[in-house]
């Protein structure tokens, strides 16, 4: 019974040593002379690897990097210019989003700092410029139809644009007239009903817009050619209505070309007065 009490005691009094031990190599580095630790005085290390030096962003970015130390990267935190320090996520390998649009467009400097476990600390820095003013306009095309093509009736004018921002609408317009909105922005298209143009030569205007407002624009030139469908119209000008006609009469009137027309008086369909 006492010598398992004994070994009992044995056990507790190593897992305390062990403990001790541990904790102790938490913030210590190698034991000195004597086995009394030595206090761990040295600094982590700490790089700044994203955003480059000299780098012009915008939006939200990952400001990232890496550490390490000689016994334990405790932590790492960001900060713009001086500020407040924000935690990022890692140690060895860290990263932290930082949203430039909350800054005004200019050079900044972004500090990373690490600490170990010892509250050792040590700091990296890397300069950039913040740029969020957009003046950049948008890429737009279009595909169809084609430069020189001749259409008729219903059409669909498509194409795509494209925007570093984004890109907020599509709209078309034929020889400078109105804008209609087109259906979608990266791939968009718009249904045309060239009935309702001239024959002849016209041209077809894409405008794309993007989020800063930032506008540009693409042509293409076709040839409406649609079917004539519509009647003429004519008018009677001589005789009037209700004459009464007598011998050859001459029949004249109007039509939509605005050329006159006479009916031959040997085909003339005029009637002519009953004889009484």
């Amino acid at each position: 019974m006492y010598a398992g009490a004994t070994r009992g005691r044995a056990r507790r009094l190593v897992a305390a040593g062990i403990a001790f031990f541990v904790f102790a190599s938490a913030g210590t580095a190698s034991a000195g002379k004597g086995g009394k630790p030595r206090p761990d005085t040295s600094p982590p290390s700490v790089a700044v690897s994203s955003p480059s030096a000299g780098a012009t962003v915008r939006g939200t970015i990952t400001v990232s990097g890496t550490a390490s130390d000689n016994v334990q990267v405790a932590s790492v935190a960001v900060s713009v210019d001086g500020g407040a320090y924000a935690a990022a996520q890692g140690t060895t390998s860290w990263s932290a989003a930082l949203d430039t649009r909350l800054y005004a467009d200019g050079a900044y400097t972004v500090t990373a700092r690490a600490r170990d476990a010892a509250g050792n600390a040590s700091a990296a820095s890397v300069s950039f410029t913040v740029s969020n003013a957009d003046t950049t306009p948008p890429a737009v095309s279009i595909a169809a139809p084609a430069a020189g093509a001749t259409v008729g009736g219903a059409i669909s004018v498509s194409g795509n644009a494209s925007d570093s921002g984004g890109v907020a609408s599509v709209a078309v317009s034929v020889d400078g007239g109105s804008y209609a909105p087109a259906a979608g922005t990266a791939s968009w298209s718009e249904s045309l009903d060239t009935s309702a143009l001239s024959n002849g030569p016209h041209t077809i205007t894409a405008r794309a817009l993007d989020t800063s407002g930032n506008a540009s624009t693409a042509n293409v030139g076709v040839t409406v050619r649609n079917a004539d469908t519509t009647a003429p119209t004519v008018q009677i000008a001589s005789p009037g209505a209700g004459a009464t006609l007598t011998g050859a009469v001459t029949v004249s009137g109007s039509a939509p070309t605005t050329r006159r027309w006479r009916a031959s008086p040997s085909r003339s369909t005029a009637a002519r007065s009953p004889r009484l």
